[in-house]
């Protein structure tokens, strides 16, 4: 059930929050959990609302949890054996070949992958882990006849990869602070895949129920969470900072970008949800008013972004546009934008429905195949009717006029 509005305390937060009957933030983990530096809840348990087939669309419990389900009893139980040496090296053989490409199409982060974490993994068993899965994953994607072949190996992989991790952020050390970024990494990724085509659900998932909100919920979750921990003042990101992978952290600012004149079509569609959108759905509400129009705005300085590397003479779909491009503004929008979509508010629905139109560009990337269709038809089915008309629709084949005027209503 979704949040009341004007409840003061979050029903969805930590069980330390709960415990001590303060407000949690829900970020995993969260501020106060990390304040204290204590064990919080919510970095295992961030996939625990999920919703199930679409004859119940309020449901918020019929899914396991995300990262619960990577350490449970029941799913290692399920297993035939445990992955041996040889299958282990060949996913590594895999990663090193093939995944670590698809992960960014700069050539600096690519070698990052190619090399530096997996040389980080000799002595990492939580990355070791984490990155296992994410290559039997990619195998599952690339070879549907055996998909629940590498399904199996990819949840062993997370099952032993997630408790470690979890410990790594409570009891952070400064020399694994790559260590840790990277596995963030593959949890956002691991994360955009349930929304994907590519999505490797369980044995409890009911067949044919698709993606929900609930699962777009988890990736603004998860992405957040990541935010949180590499904060300018942490020691994860002044570690990271001085590493190999402070690659990552920086070449994603365009500032010209700032400047580049969009066309009348996305100038007037913005302006619309900010005024008209808006007024209709949130009438009298100015503070979830202001929260909308600031995650508009800051998504359309990623559509001016996306806009103008497209419209450069040299522009490659397949090269030039980066995941790293379009989450980070799932990293910018505000708290009280993430508590409305929580509770399913329909206007913020509708701009998280405006910024899956935009990650249809990544649809030709395995982990986020079809992700958009995915996400906008999750969003179909719950919200009111009111916001159907601000509903946007998006046609695939059209990626690449999809950051400016093309076949994107």
């Amino acid at each position: 059930m979704p949040l009341r509005l004007g409840h003061t305390k979050s029903r969805h937060g930590c069980a330390r929050c709960k415990q001590r009957r303060v407000k949690c933030d829900e970020l995993a983990p969260c501020q106060n959990c990390k304040r204290r530096r204590e064990e919080c809840s919510l970095v295992l348990d961030q996939y625990s609302r999920s919703s199930s087939a679409r004859q119940h669309p309020t449901s918020i419990s019929d899914r396991p949890a995300l990262f619960s389900l990577f350490v449970t009893e029941t799913s290692l139980s399920i297993q035939p054996h445990e992955t041996t040496c040889g299958e282990d090296l060949f996913l590594m053989a895999h990663f090193i070949s093939s995944t670590a490409r698809s992960i960014s199409p700069r050539n600096d982060i690519f070698q990052l992958w190619q090399t530096v974490v997996p040389e980080d993994t000799i002595t990492c068993s939580f990355l070791r882990h984490g990155m296992l899965a994410l290559s039997a994953m990619h195998l599952a994607s690339l070879r549907p006849l055996k998909q629940e072949y590498y399904k199996q190996y990819y949840q062993q992989h997370l099952n032993k990869a997630i408790p470690d991790y979890r410990r790594a952020i409570q009891n952070l050390k400064l020399e694994e602070s790559g260590q840790v970024f990277a596995m963030a990494t593959l949890v956002i990724i691991f994360a955009l895949a349930t929304v994907s085509d590519n999505a490797l659900g369980n044995g409890d998932t009911l067949e044919g129920t698709g993606s929900s909100v609930a699962d777009i919920v988890s990736i603004f979750t998860t992405v957040k969470g990541v935010t949180t921990l590499m904060a300018d003042d942490t020691p994860i990101r002044r570690g990271v900072i001085n590493s190999p992978y402070a690659v990552c952290t920086a070449g994603y600012e365009i500032p010209e970008a700032q400047t580049a004149e969009m066309p009348i079509t996305v100038q007037l569609r913005y302006q619309n949800l900010r005024t008209s959108c808006l007024n209709t759905l949130l009438p009298g509400k100015e503070s979830e008013m202001e929260a909308c129009r600031n995650a508009l705005d800051l998504l359309y300085k990623t559509h001016q972004e996306l806009f103008f590397t497209m419209s450069s003479q040299d522009y490659d779909l397949n090269v030039d546009i980066d995941p790293s491009y379009l989450v980070k503004w799932i990293a910018r929008v505000s708290a009280e934008f993430i508590t409305m979509l929580r509770q399913n508010n329909t206007a913020a629905l509708i701009i998280v429905g405006e910024f899956f139109a935009l990650m249809a560009l990544l649809d030709g990337t395995w982990f986020a195949r079809n992700i958009s269709v995915n996400a906008l038809n999750a969003i179909k089915r719950i919200i009111k009717p009111q916001g159907l008309c601000w509903l946007r629709t998006v046609y695939p084949e059209d990626r690449e006029t999809i950051s400016g005027c093309g076949k994107v209503r």
